[in-house]
């Protein structure tokens, strides 16, 4: 399969103005950015203001005026929603205004038309972030070396029931990262997320080396597993570039897509012109075989009509 030129944004873990930096990001060559668009500070005066009338968005939302304005702007803005502590708190009060924090952040988002918000799990058109592994097991015990296996599937375990809260909700996708790290999670877990939908990859610039020129590159572990997740057209998150340093800023996204660019096939032409034709006795399979999601599988096997038609097929037959 020919690899189109990949996604790649950059997120910011403190910004002032956002507007600007959409247009610094832009002029790097980058296709969007991550960042909070309510401060740390604003988060708790929310937070003081529940069950009262006051007006809360007015000066918390003011750095977000003119982005709804540019459709270029609103699609190029990945709104991360951090203040999630304590939604699944124990204590009511605490969990009841976690609760209306949260929406309130995303009912900012909506309103300036960011098109794409991201929601970081911590334990069990949305972005989740998960973890490639859990930290700790569900009884809080932390996890030992030896249990990498389990630690992986326990963060797909989170993403599976999500999905079935949501009711397989055709906005909401996984983002891979936060704990990607030097090991690159195993070929099982790979072929498990390869199954699901995910939509972005968080690159921390942590696990890039730098070659004999000083330049930024993965390993060879890391390009294969980036590769791999290409096929689900996922996009790049960089994390961790330091804005001021103007000598790497760019060089990222320029691997990413270069190493993306060297790996395309050279029967490109062929394999487009070919595609969904590959066994024409298959057609009515050819949904699976183009979509490898497990929510593609799951509607196909609750399709009660299917049966309904094996059904009469098999009475003709045998009568």
């Amino acid at each position: 399969m020919a690899h189109a030129c990949p996604s790649v944004g950059i997120e910011y873990s403190s910004v002032r103005n956002i507007k600007e930096v959409l247009h610094v990001a832009s002029s790097q060559k980058y296709d969007f950015v991550v960042v909070s668009i309510i401060r740390t500070q604003y988060g708790s005066e929310l937070l003081n203001c529940y069950g009262t009338h006051q007006s809360r968005w007015p000066r918390i939302a003011s750095r977000l005026k003119g982005v709804g304005e540019s459709a270029e702007m609103s699609t190029a803005l990945v709104a991360c929603v951090k203040h999630v502590a304590g939604i699944d708190s124990s204590n009511r009060e605490r969990r009841d205004k976690a609760k209306k924090l949260l929406m309130d952040e995303l009912g900012i988002a909506q309103y300036f038309s960011v098109a794409r918000v991201v929601i970081r799990v911590r334990n069990c058109n949305y972005w989740f972030v998960f973890p490639t592994r859990a930290r700790q097991k569900p009884d809080g015990t932390s996890f030992d070396i030896d249990e990498g296996d389990e630690a992986e599937l326990e963060t797909w375990l989170w993403w599976n029931k999500i999905q079935k809260l949501c009711h397989y909700h055709g906005k909401v996708y996984p983002v891979l990262g936060e704990e990607l790290s030097a090991d690159v999670m195993s070929e099982k877990a790979q072929k498990r997320w390869l199954g699901e939908p995910v939509r972005a990859i968080i690159l921390p610039t942590r696990i890039f080396l730098s070659n004999s020129r000083g330049y930024p590159i993965l390993s060879q572990p890391h390009q294969q597993f980036i590769l791999k997740m290409m096929k689900l057209k996922v996009q790049f998150v960089i994390k961790g570039i330091n804005p001021n340093d103007s000598g790497t800023f760019e060089l990222y996204q320029q691997y990413l897509k270069h190493i993306t660019k060297q790996s395309e096939p050279t029967n490109r032409v062929l394999e487009s012109f070919t595609h969904g034709y590959e066994d024409r006795l298959q057609i009515p399979l050819q949904p699976l075989a183009d979509n490898l999601e497990s929510r593609t599988y799951e509607i196909f096997e609750k399709d009660p009509i299917k049966y309904v038609q094996y059904e009469m097929v098999y009475a003709t037959d045998y009568f």
